[in-house]
């Protein structure tokens, strides 16, 4: 019996995304992050400190094969805590899902959360100062009209559909769980004093449980991923009221405001993603700024003055025709005129002109002759008088040939002293999950701008309780690491002259995974024989046999 496959095909979405992310009214600097990858152009991320562009993840069969990844990510635990583990959970989240081959979205969702987990966790752990770091994280990943959401933590993801907006996400916090719970109700756990109490987060252990869900997008529909600086003061009701009102380049800003218009408690982030069927222009998924909220009415144009009229236009066809004749006999009367005032003999005239044509400038070696044949003597015309007289120049002395002057040896240009250029770290090798050996000299590599003066990069290596760091101006650094079997990770990060880290300018962090090479051999007695041969184990130890003080347990057994 035959079996044939049929291929799953999905309808075609275009999908367009616009995100936004604002500081609210009380806190000092944002701790959110927003990414937005979609193969075929950069990656962006929205941060604390700007917008950050970093390289393409694919192209557009990567497209095609992984889809398209938007996320929020809340930060917690303070300034250069918070607002790091949100950028990143972001990168990692990013680069683990598009370099993972494998095209189940939702396992390949999973493990680069997990993922993420790890590296704010162990970046966590390397330093006091960062104890309680965390972040949230809720990501969308859209292929064709597939739709898969993944999340820890608070960070919402609302579905729109029909005018009518629904929580796709269940909050990982402590009044949550009462709702569920049917002990609170939401309008009470939006007041209640522990809303903020998260239960889950990334960074806080080890290991972190990632729930997931996957639908059927249609068109028309609408995304919402937000934090919950949006969701917190913003209820339901008036997030659908709003969505419903503006198209989403307007929508984003407005939702922005209202956060802000009850009190900007904390970071607001959103992404609102719209999808339309498509119809093959255009990206199939693109990103859009939000429109501004209070734009200002377009400059009204100057006034356009009116075409000149053609001289004849809009005359009937047979006045046309006359004045076409008139404008034929007066040239033809000019002409004549001309011709007797050539002809004439000077003071012959019977009458004199009483209009004077202004002369036309032409070279005087080609007048025109007169009609008679014989070259016309052209007339002494009055001329403008000079603005300045050019006498000739006298020479003074004989004019010498000039003698040749050597031509200067060119000074070969300095080369330019490039300009120094701030730009987060990005990691070359190792790679992430590399393997070495316990004392073996690994070198560190990394990419990066031209150092400012003062600047430079920090190396860190930490895990299972070690932490190490090192100081260079250069962009890579060998280190032989004398570390525990186990799974360590390193990052660097643009320090100034100060000592301070650069905001922004850290790497992610790579996972290295180190083991020993020292391996415990057994002595030479007598009683290694762990496999019943009657020949002891470690005579590969003890090549000559024979030599003095070899002991008896290396001794081959006599051959019967």
């Amino acid at each position: 019996m035959s079996q044939s496959r049929q291929m799953k095909t999905y309808m075609p979405l275009h999908i367009l995304a616009v995100p936004q992310t604002d500081v609210g009214r009380e806190r000092d600097h944002n701790e959110d992050a927003i990414g937005i990858a979609i193969p075929g152009g950069p990656v962006h991320l929205y941060t604390n400190e700007g917008m950050i562009e970093l390289p393409s993840v694919g192209d557009a069969s990567a497209l095609h094969a992984k889809g398209a990844l938007f996320l929020v990510s809340d930060g917690m635990g303070g300034h250069q805590a918070g607002e790091v583990a949100s950028e990143l959970a972001a990168r990692t989240i990013i680069h683990e899902y598009y370099a993972d081959p494998n095209d189940n979205v939702a396992e390949s969702l999973h493990r680069a959360v997990n993922k993420a987990n790890a590296a704010v966790y162990t970046w966590a752990q390397a330093s006091a100062q960062r104890k309680g770091m965390g972040t949230t994280v809720a990501v969308a990943v859209l292929r064709g009209a597939e739709s898969h959401i993944a999340w820890v933590g608070d960070s919402r993801v609302y579905l729109m559909r029909n005018g009518v907006l629904q929580q796709s996400t269940d909050d990982h916090s402590f009044v949550w769980e009462q709702v569920k719970a049917g002990i609170l109700t939401k309008e009470a756990a939006r007041n209640h004093p522990q809303k903020n109490v998260v239960t889950r987060a990334l960074g806080h252990k080890p290991e972190v449980e990632v729930d997931s869900r996957a639908a059927q997008l249609q068109p028309d529909d609408m995304l919402l991923i937000c934090s919950d600086g949006l969701s917190g003061p913003v209820d339901d009701p008036h997030l659908e009221a709003i969505l419903k009102e503006y198209p989403p380049t307007e929508a984003v800003p407005h939702l922005i405001q209202a956060a802000n218009a009850a009190g900007g408690p904390d970071n607001i982030s959103a992404i609102v993603l719209a999808a339309h069927t498509y119809i093959g222009a255009g990206p199939m998924v693109e990103a859009r700024r939000p429109a501004a909220l209070h734009a200002a009415p377009p400059a009204t144009p100057p006034p356009t003055a009116p075409p000149a009229a053609s001289p004849t236009g809009g005359l009937s066809p047979w006045l046309k025709g006359g004045m076409v004749a008139l404008a034929l006999l007066v040239i033809v009367g000019l002409f004549f005129v001309a011709w007797r005032l050539l002809s004439a003999p000077p003071n012959g005239g019977e009458g004199t002109a009483t209009a004077t044509l202004a002369p036309v400038t032409s070279d005087p070696t080609t007048t025109a002759a007169a009609s008679s044949g014989t070259p016309a003597t052209p007339a002494t015309a009055a001329s403008p008088e000079p603005t300045s007289t050019v006498s000739p120049l006298k020479p003074t002395s004989t004019v010498q040939p000039p003698t040749p002057t050597p031509e200067p040896t060119p000074t070969p240009a300095a080369t330019p002293t490039p300009q120094c250029e701030r730009r987060a770290p990005e990691l070359v090798s190792p790679a992430q999950d590399a393997t070495h050996y316990s004392g073996e000299t690994v070198r560190y590599e990394w990419r990066g701008g031209n150092l400012c003066p003062g600047d430079q990069w920090r190396v860190s290596f930490s895990g299972n309780g070690r932490q190490e760091q090192v100081l260079t101006g250069a962009s890579s650094v060998e280190w032989a690491l004398n570390v525990d079997p186990g799974a360590y990770s390193w990052m660097v990060e643009l320090v100034d002259e100060t000592g301070a880290v650069v905001q922004g300018m850290s790497s992610s962090l790579h996972t290295l995974h180190f083991k020993t090479t020292t391996e415990v051999k057994p002595a030479c007695d007598s009683n290694m024989d762990g496999d019943g041969d009657g020949v002891n184990d470690c005579i590969d130890q003890c090549p000559d046999e024979s030599a003095p003080g070899t002991p008896d347990g290396c001794r081959a057994p006599a051959t019967p």
